[in-house]
């Protein structure tokens, strides 16, 4: 595994350690979804990453993915999906059994057992309860469904950008196999009706942290669209931060932040112009 890099910034320390691990055939369920889930949001991002590249020359190893990989994740999504949808089809199976024997004892057609020792009406009670625990069981089965479908369908657009940036060997074919479903990211984090949801906040809250990072770098290199903002910042303080932020300012990135850097380097160059106005 690559070795951490020491940054004082906060927030390139946390971009220029960011590791994409890519996902492989003996990989867990659970790596198929946190992949899924961050070639989604990488997909999102592809502009703001661009952007990040051209003002600091970096590149994320394993930014793009293969079409190996992606293959991959479509065989391991379809084989999770198919096992999640089992379990609602054999409840059915069961309540269907549970409903004729409800059908049958209130019509006599069936006794209540030996063995049972309680009234028929407690019995008939109890058969009533029995399918509708059945019921919100399959309701819940159909939620837990319902959310790895979606998280499936994310490759959707993960592979239509694929497809936009001309990456060798992706084909449109690829997107035959996959669900056109509609799911927000934020239904991933409930923990109704689903176990995986600490998994997806992690890769969330790790993807969100890197975007805002990102966002912050490429904020401090443009002019504040704010007017008044606009007015209260010099040309030179934005070329600070682009100075810092560049490639070649590699030592500059361990001892200071961008922000102390651009601070020191705005407060001498004003004094400079304070006293220019007085000669």
């Amino acid at each position: 595994m690559n070795e951490v890099s020491y940054y004082k910034d906060e927030n390139l320390s946390y971009i220029f350690n960011y590791k994409f691990i890519p996902f492989e055939e003996n990989g867990k369920d659970t790596g198929f979804m946190i992949r899924t889930i961050e070639l989604y949001c990488l997909a999102k991002m592809k502009d703001s990453i661009k952007k990040l590249t051209e003002l600091t020359g970096f590149s994320f190893d394993n930014l793009l993915p293969t079409v190996e990989e992606i293959t991959l994740l479509i065989k391991r999504g379809r084989s999770v999906v198919s096992g999640y949808s089992t379990f609602p089809e054999k409840e059915e199976v069961e309540l269907k059994n549970l409903v004729d024997m409800l059908n049958n004892a209130q019509s006599g057609k069936l006794s209540k057992p030996a063995s049972y020792q309680l009234s028929t009406r407690v019995w008939i009670t109890d058969m009533h309860r029995a399918v509708e625990r059945k019921k919100d069981s399959i309701e819940s089965e159909r939620g837990r469904l319902a959310k790895m479908n979606g998280l499936y369908s994310l490759l959707y657009p993960v592979i239509e950008w694929l497809l936009s940036e001309k990456i060798t060997g992706f084909k449109k074919e690829l997107l035959e196999a996959l669900p056109r479903e509609t799911v927000y990211l934020n239904s991933l984090l409930s923990e109704m009706n689903w176990s995986h949801s600490r998994i997806c906040k992690f890769i969330i809250s790790e993807m969100n942290k890197l975007e805002d990072c990102i966002d912050k770098v490429i904020r401090n290199c443009s002019y504040p669209r704010d007017k008044y903002e606009l007015l209260r910042t010099p040309i030179y303080k934005i070329d600070y931060y682009k100075n810092y932020y560049k490639k070649e300012s590699v030592d500059l990135k361990i001892v200071l932040t961008a922000d102390e850097y651009v601070n020191a380097m705005v407060s001498a160059k004003k004094r400079i112009e304070d006293k220019s106005s007085y000669m």
